[in-house]
């Protein structure tokens, strides 16, 4: 009889490839979703962009919306679990209304959610189970939304989906990070558990994002060497602890680190991977022994690198911009470093598993 896992801990992805014409519902994708679950990836993260479903108020784009549905077909037939869905990125006219006049940004929220609903209702497979309302609350240049404010857009989301699924999970997005809140576009990740305390119970799930660098800012106070800093976890720890106290579930939301010549490369993306899973796998033990509750999931960032919208992207996503490259897959479906069988030692024969596959099981070895 097989042990049963360590943690316990589900593995997932996000997805930013629905949105690119040339990859989604493509053989490409299929072919994508279906080499995850020998990987250990079960699930996809993907959104459902406002901005793009309904870019000017009441028009909506159903071919969007058709690719974002027939995407969790391709899901469901490739053996992955039901997503997790994404209400992000509200539209400029959305934003101006909730500055304006509330009530109509409320209502217009609940159209655009009964929209994807019916997109969703029209589909025979498998139901969603998780929600994620809006991305990283405490980072303005996702949320425009006030702490105050978002017990309603949750209250809004049940109510439209009570008779889809009644036991949808809301989840909230958190960055485990203070460099927003040095340029003060952002609430330090302390300051705003505080403030989310208030709200909590109207979430079931809080996903927190968590990058390298991005924690501990000057680089300085996490040690000089890129060893030290892919390891070093304390802050997620601390965030870790707090939350198991309290009565929800909780998630590894995004983490990854890219893969171009600026910032790193593919074998530092394995680098990286390998601290991080030592990291996490040290704090998983600490909190079992103390009997506290432990993270559900950890979700990749990301599945497949992302293509550049415009002549701007394209060119700074060869150099230095971060939101391009950070894929376990590039653009053109091709595996990276981490995906790619290993011989260990060299030389050997090739394991039989990806490094990425090797990690997870290794994670979860008694």
């Amino acid at each position: 009889m097989a042990k049963d896992p360590q943690f316990n801990l589900r593995f997932s992805a996000i997805d930013h490839s629905v949105d690119y014409v040339t990859l989604a519902n493509s053989e490409r994708l299929r072919k994508i979703y279906s080499s995850l679950p020998k990987e250990g990836i079960e699930a996809i993260h993907y959104d459902w962009h406002w901005k793009k479903i309904e870019p000017e108020p009441g028009e909506f784009d159903h071919d969007q919306l058709n690719r974002y549905a027939a995407a969790k077909g391709v899901m469901e037939k490739s053996g992955l679990n039901p997503p997790t869905i994404i209400f992000s990125n509200p539209p400029r006219w959305a934003i101006e209304f909730y500055k304006k006049d509330r009530i109509k940004f409320f209502e217009a929220y609940e159209r655009y959610i009964e929209e994807v609903k019916k997109y969703l209702e029209a589909d025979p497979g498998y139901k969603i189970g998780k929600i994620q309302i809006l991305n990283e609350l405490n980072n303005f240049v996702y949320n425009p939304i006030n702490a105050e404010d978002l017990p309603r857009l949750c209250r809004i989301t049940r109510k439209i989906f009570f008779d889809y699924n009644p036991d949808i999970k809301i989840v909230a997005s958190l960055l485990v990070g203070n460099l927003t809140s040095i340029f003060r576009l952002g609430v330090w990740i302390d300051d705003y558990l505080k403030e989310f305390e208030k709200i909590r119970d109207n979430f079931d799930v809080v996903s927190l994002n968590y990058f390298p660098g991005l924690w501990h800012w000057p680089i300085r106070e996490a040690g000089w060497q890129r060893s030290n800093w892919f390891g070093q976890l304390d802050k997620l720890q601390e965030v870790f602890e707090t939350i198991s106290n309290w009565e929800v579930e909780y998630e590894i939301g995004e983490v990854g680190f890219p893969t171009n010549g600026f910032w790193g490369n593919e074998k530092k993306q394995v680098e990286f991977f390998e601290s991080f899973f030592k990291a996490l796998r040290k704090i998983l033990e600490e909190l079992k022994k103390r009997g506290d509750r432990l993270p559900a999931e950890v979700c990749f960032f990301e599945l497949t690198d992302e293509e550049p919208e415009d002549w701007f992207g394209k060119i700074i996503g060869k150099t230095f911009s971060p939101e391009y490259d950070f894929g376990l897959f590039k653009s053109n479906g091709e595996k990276k470093m981490i995906l790619q069988k290993i011989a260990d030692p060299p030389g050997a024969q090739c394991l039989s598993e990806s490094r990425l596959a090797n990690m997870l099981k290794r994670m979860e070895a008694e």
